[in-house]
């Protein structure tokens, strides 16, 4: 009996990105679909019995016909046949999948050679994402893992996991975010959040840096401008600068345990808001409204602000489940501290937990620390290196 294969992705066999055409007849060099992600399981290929009448020339061009035990000469890379259903072939991990040699496969790493522009789009991938070149302006890639051999210029960079940057990270639309750590050389009117630690090779200059754990700024190790916000400990040999717009720090909470916060505190405030409005309308007082309400309408009035009361409830409810954490949290925390091993400037403003500290005057070599409810200093003794082999 002859069989059918139906390949369940785009049997594309150079690997050439596809410029899709939009309603109003242009180009869209963003979004070209280059990588055709594949999940662990996922179906890839499947064959049907056909009719022993039908001939080669009967079938379509991705058409085949085979045994079904044929099927296995197609098993590439990190594919099998389906335990559940010999004429499937499935994803053994997660991937890209390409056809060669009349091979299926999945490969868990993708990479470009050469920028990120109009001649790749955006990339998107399950796995690790390489890119041999520079991420351009107004372009983006998103991995489990990301590594950029060039710069990102006004683009944007997201990782499930690390993010790894040999080059720099510039521009006011230049976003990388992580949900581990951050690698890169330089950093200037950028934004970067890492939930685990950043470390920035050069400098950082007018930025906004988040961190969950550390941050380092190494050598020159000059920190300027903008907020940098982190849990545990900054590392810096040189913090402000006499021409530069104020340098904010702050560090001692989990900043995105406080963002989490404000954000549910936003969300009281909205609905609080919402059902002040709600309950005037539905209010005697009210003549005026009333009498312009049906029966219906003060139904749907009265059916939304019960809604929105359960939901500024349930907002409330986590909002004292974070302030507990965040309560928790400071005091476990007593690792907070920043070194500066040249030179802070006047000017910095550094905040611990919900105490801040104004820079009056120059100080070198310098630690400072929360302790008994103040921030207080003490000198640097050790050597940058030192400290950061520890």
């Amino acid at each position: 009996m002859p069989y059918k294969i139906h390949f369940l992705f785009s049997k594309r066999t150079d690997q050439l990105p596809k410029t899709i055409i939009g309603d109003d007849g242009k180009a869209d060099f963003t979004h070209l679909n280059l990588i055709e992600n594949i999940v662990a399981g996922q179906p890839i290929a499947r064959v049907e019995e056909v009719s022993e009448t039908i001939t080669t020339g009967d079938l379509s061009y991705e058409d085949i016909l085979v045994n079904l035990e044929a099927l296995e000469d197609y098993l590439g890379e990190n594919v099998e046949i389906n335990p559940q259903n010999p004429k499937e072939i499935i994803a053994q991990i997660n991937g890209y999948v390409t056809f060669e040699m009349n091979k299926i496969n999945i490969f868990p790493v993708f990479e470009t050679v050469g920028d990120v522009d109009f001649s790749t789009g955006n990339l998107t991938f399950i796995g690790s994402l390489i890119v041999k070149g520079n991420v351009s302006s107004s372009y983006s890639v998103q991995g489990k893992e990301v590594i950029v051999y060039g710069s990102v210029n006004s683009a944007e960079v997201r990782s499930a996991s690390r993010v790894l940057i040999k080059g720099d990270v510039i521009g006011k639309k230049s976003s990388v975010i992580a949900e581990g750590d951050v690698s890169c050389k330089f950093i200037e009117n950028a934004t970067v959040r890492a939930k685990g630690n950043l470390l920035v090779s050069v400098s950082a200059l007018h930025s906004y840096l988040t961190a969950g754990n550390s941050i380092v700024i190494k050598d020159p190790g000059i920190l300027t401008g903008a907020v940098t916000t982190c849990k545990h400990k900054l590392f810096a040999k040189r913090i402000g600068a006499n021409w530069s717009n104020p340098t904010e720090i702050i560090i001692g909470d989990d900043p995105f345990l406080i963002e989490r916060l404000n954000n549910a505190q936003k969300m009281v405030q909205i609905l609080q808001h919402r059902e002040a409005e709600l309950e005037k309308l539905l209010s005697p007082t009210t003549e005026t409204a009333n009498n312009q309400l049906s029966d219906e309408d003060k139904v749907l009035i009265n059916n939304e602000l019960n809604a929105t009361r359960l939901s500024c409830k349930r907002f409330k409810l986590f909002e004292e489940i974070l302030l507990k954490k965040i309560e928790k949290e400071r005091k476990e925390n007593t690792t907070a501290e920043v070194y500066v091993f040249d030179q802070i400037l006047p000017g910095t403003k550094i905040t611990f937990f919900d105490t801040t500290f104004f820079v009056k005057s120059s100080m070198e070599q310098v630690v400072f620390y929360f302790e008994d409810g103040e921030i207080k200093t003490r000198k640097c003794q050790q050597s940058f290196d030192t400290l950061l082999k520890m």
